[in-house]
């Protein structure tokens, strides 16, 4: 059984309407196509599908049956002169389609590959797409002629200054220069009429801005001036993009260096114009970024503009590879990798990747029980079925949703959260020894100063014993974060081995990250916890608190000070006495007591007990030591806080004070305290009556925010480790957030003799938290103070195995199935999973840029089928 598709070769203007007729017999028939040919289902015996020309270019149009049989048609789109021209030629080799399978010089000529072109979108996904450009229109709005929008980048999230928000201001004229600033490079030659002409140098490209602004009064003056210098002035380095709404094609980067003083309008009214300078360093401008999906080797590239721009060839590998790059038809190439012939061995096979975009290849502790030999620093929460993890919004984080139950908060009790465990692996090498390597990314960003979180990796053994952790952890009270990494299967282990250097914990130890330490002014933190009602059930609360001063060492006889030490010991408790009561406010048991230490604190200093004063002596003055009299001293403040059966609250201070004293006893001197006066007040509050009943109450906590931040504060990390010969090196650099690149700022880095052979087969992930007194929950079952709480989470783990030391000179593979590579024409860097690989660069490397309006054929390492490639840039204008 066959079908048919006539005519089997078509060459289609861009305003031709052209019918194909499809023959049978077939009962259900798929037609598939692309450009602006939609995907069609038809069920009869006979048929035919109308084509219209919108894009320039090639595709093939693709009918297929249920019995599997398969017709083709090759279609070209090109001009009306084209076809015009070509008329009666055939354009496309009218050859089987087996010609055309893995055949890359032909675009769309195999079967499997994907169209560069878009299909047409159905009535629920065309929905979606106006709905997200409203979003992105309302978002990101553009400038009309009378505005311009400053800092903006959308690709950052960053809406930027719209000119129209800082008052009634409006563009009056954008005065564009005709080149940049030009400086002549000329020599003076003796004997020489004339000069010897160099060259120019080009330099900034000034953008005067005429501005007008409307006001009312004197304030909304005020504020359009306050509004548009908090706006403009930029403090730090980086220059940012500026586009004007009559150019709205084109974006400048640059700063401003003048706003000339208002130029009132009218005598009297508060209108003025001013003019605004805005100098670009990169003097060109940059147009809408565009995209080419490498369907061709080559593929042509055609930038708009007229200027220069920047490639950025981006990979998906779909097999090992040992080389990748690109080269341009007008000259330059980069070569990353090795093109050797010989035979390749992959000298790092990756024995373990997860990407993080499910809980799949995880596994939930729920009960420390099932981890034979060790648990976790924290306690674990109870959750079944991935109920405490979450996967972030782009699909590439996994992150806990759960860190305890607010319902048991008590204060200082530790972290407490999730446990993922990975799948096994083995990173044995063949002599039986254990070398690998390990590439882990995740963040903690924090957005509570004084919040409490942690996140750390376990490395396990092949026979489940904790080998050692890493990960960053905060402090208390808003200090710096610090980062860690310990050995040992328990806590008792790790600070044994910590104790001999043998592991790390600090904010960090490189010059880096000393420079982000920011000691902030502290903060007051006022945590109101009420008004709530609540039952008084309590007899009395005694408060005591005993301040203890001691002064030690004697006064000499010689003409010189003495110093001595002096101690301050403070004990505060209270004592609760409560007695059962039921409903009615009877006695219901027996009276009980509680006891809580509030403070226990002893301070040391070092002071002078005597001084050297003139003394006259026999009529003469001379040097005599004199004591200060510092007498040991004891001062005891007792609240008592009494609700009384019947009627109401008494509260009762009482101050006492001692000094220290001596009496003999058989011939010794004994020390004792000596009541030297006491003193009682009585106060009465009427506002709480009896016991049985129930007053409103509210707890005021008096907190502190050191306010102190470092690079560990908001981090996106790489975790990169490396063990062979039973040393382990560790290295802790910071990520770019919004690229996911390796910035290659390092936070922490080192290398350790370990305890023992690291024959690492899984991988934990812990994701804490400190309760702190903002989770205490109020009478409405909410926190008292909610605070966003830090972000902690994993995006993707790559765990290989090292087989031996790879020379430079071995063919070897550099990149698995799965991996992503980048080459950055801009920066002019290579990387490889997000990490700096520019070691793996050819010296002969030279970054070819793309030409506005020049047409680069661009030939691509490796071809479709190991590699799915994209050309990306951003074109430019002079």
């Amino acid at each position: 059984m066959t079908i048919n598709l006539i005519p089997n070769n078509i060459l289609l203007g861009v305003s031709d309407v052209r019918t194909i007729a499809i023959t049978g017999p077939y009962q259900t028939l798929t037609l598939a196509g692309n450009n602006t040919l939609a995907t069609a289902t038809l069920d009869n015996d006979s048929a035919s599908i109308t084509l219209t020309g919108v894009k320039l270019g090639s595709f093939t149009l693709r009918a297929t049956n249920e019995s599997g049989d398969t017709a083709t048609v090759a279609v070209k789109v090109a001009t009306d002169a084209e076809v015009e021209a070509n008329a009666g030629q055939p354009i496309i080799d009218d050859g089987p389609i087996e010609e055309y399978i893995n055949d890359v010089s032909q675009p769309d000529a195999d079967e499997n590959q994907a169209s560069p072109y878009q299909e047409a979108l159905s009535d629920g996904d065309t929905a979606i797409v106006e709905e997200d450009i409203e979003t992105l229109e309302a978002l990101y709005p553009l400038p009309d002629d009378s505005s311009f929008v400053y800092g903006r980048d959308t690709d950052r999230g960053i809406q930027g200054v719209l000119s129209s928000d800082l008052g009634h201001v409006y563009v009056e004229q954008v005065v564009l220069p005709i080149t940049p600033t030009v400086t002549e490079n000329v020599q003076n030659m003796a004997g020489t009429y004339g000069q010897h002409w160099l060259g120019n140098i080009y330099g900034a490209r000034t953008i005067s801005v005429n501005l007008t602004s409307i006001n009312h009064d004197e304030d909304e003056y005020r504020q359009t001036i306050e509004n548009m210098s908090n706006a403009l002035i930029n403090l730090g380095q980086t220059e940012h993009s500026m586009t004007f709404g009559q150019y709205p094609d084109r974006t400048w980067f640059g700063h401003f260096t003048t706003m000339s003083d208002p130029a009132w309008i009218n005598q009297g009214s508060w209108n003025f114009k001013t003019t605004l300078t805005f100098v670009a360093s990169d003097p060109k401008a940059y147009l809408d970024t565009e995209q080419v999906q490498v369907v061709a080797n080559p593929t042509i590239v055609t930038p708009s503009g007229n200027a220069e721009s920047y490639p950025i060839v981006s990979y998906v590998f779909k097999d090992d590879v040992k080389q990748f790059g690109y080269s341009s038809s007008q000259g330059g190439e980069v070569a990353v990798g090795f093109s050797d012939e010989q035979l390749v061995s992959d000298l790092r096979p990756r024995v373990y990747l997860n990407e993080c975009s499910d809980l799949a290849q995880w596994h939930q502790v729920t009960d420390v029980n099932n981890l034979k030999t060790w648990g976790p620093t924290g306690t674990i929460v109870p959750g079944t079925d991935g109920s405490q993890f979450r996967i972030g919004t782009s699909q590439d984080t996994i992150r806990v949703k759960r860190y305890y139950d607010p319902t048991k908060v008590d204060y200082g009790i530790g972290f407490s959260g999730g446990l993922l465990m990975s799948d096994s692996f083995n990173t044995k090498a063949p002599n039986g020894t254990y070398s690998w390597q390990a590439d882990i990314r995740g963040y903690h960003f924090k957005h509570y100063n004084r919040a409490i979180s942690s996140i750390e990796f376990y490395i396990i053994s092949n026979t489940g014993e904790r080998l050692a952790r890493f990960g960053i952890a905060d402090r208390q009270g808003g200090n710096w974060p610090r980062c860690f990494l310990y050995f040992g299967s328990r806590y008792a282990k790790e600070q044994e081995n910590l104790k001999k250097g043998i592991g790390f914990d600090a904010s960090g130890n490189t010059d880096y990250l000393w420079k982000t330490h920011k000691n902030g002014k502290n903060k007051s933190v006022t945590i109101t916890n009420g008004p709530e009602k609540q039952a008084i059930n309590v007899d009395r609360v005694v408060t005591t608190t005993e301040t203890n001063t001691w002064y030690s060492g004697n006064v000499g006889s010689s003409a010189k000070i003495y110093w001595g030490e002096k101690t301050v010991n403070v004990t505060k408790k209270r004592i609760t006495y409560s007695t059962p009561i039921d409903a009615n406010g009877k006695k219901s048991g027996k009276q009980t007591s509680k006891t809580k230490v509030l403070q226990s604190t002893s301070n040391k200093s070092w002071i002078p007990l005597s001084k050297v004063v003139k003394k006259k002596v026999h009529g003469k003055y001379v040097n005599v030591v004199q004591g200060l009299g510092l007498y040991s001293t004891r001062k005891v403040v007792e609240q008592t806080v009494v609700w009384n059966n019947n009627t109401h609250k008494t509260t009762l201070n009482r101050t006492e004070n001692y000094d220290r004293a001596w009496y003999q006893k058989n011939g010794k001197t004994i020390g004792y305290w000596k009541l030297v006066g006491h003193k009682t007040t009585k106060n009465v509050d009427n506002n709480a009556s009896g016991r049985a009943s129930t007053a409103n109450i509210t707890t005021n906590y008096s907190l502190t925010d050191l306010n102190n931040t470092t690079a560990l504060t908001s981090v996106f990390g790489k975790w990169h480790l490396d063990y062979h010969d039973r040393k382990l090196h560790i290295k802790l650099t910071q990520v770019d957030p919004d690229d996911g690149l390796d910035t290659g700022k390092v936070i922490f880095e080192g290398t350790y003799n370990t305890p023992k052979e690291m024959a690492f087969s899984q991988l934990g992930v812990y994701f804490g938290k400190v309760p702190i007194h903002e989770d205490k929950l109020g009478s409405d079952g909410k926190p008292v103070q909610p605070y966003e709480m830090t972000e902690e989470a994993v995006t993707d783990i790559r765990i290989y195995k090292d087989l031996t030391v790879a020379s430079a000179s071995n063919s070897r593979i550099i990149a698995h199935k799965g991996d992503t590579a980048m080459i950055d024409g801009e920066t002019r860097n290579v990387y490889i999973n997000g990490n700096l690989a520019n070691e793996l660069e050819s010296a002969f490397s030279s970054y070819p840029n793309l030409k506005g309006g020049r047409s680069d054929e661009i030939s691509v390492v490796p071809d479709r089928s190991k590699a799915d490639v994209t050309i990306t840039y951003r074109p430019s204008t002079r």
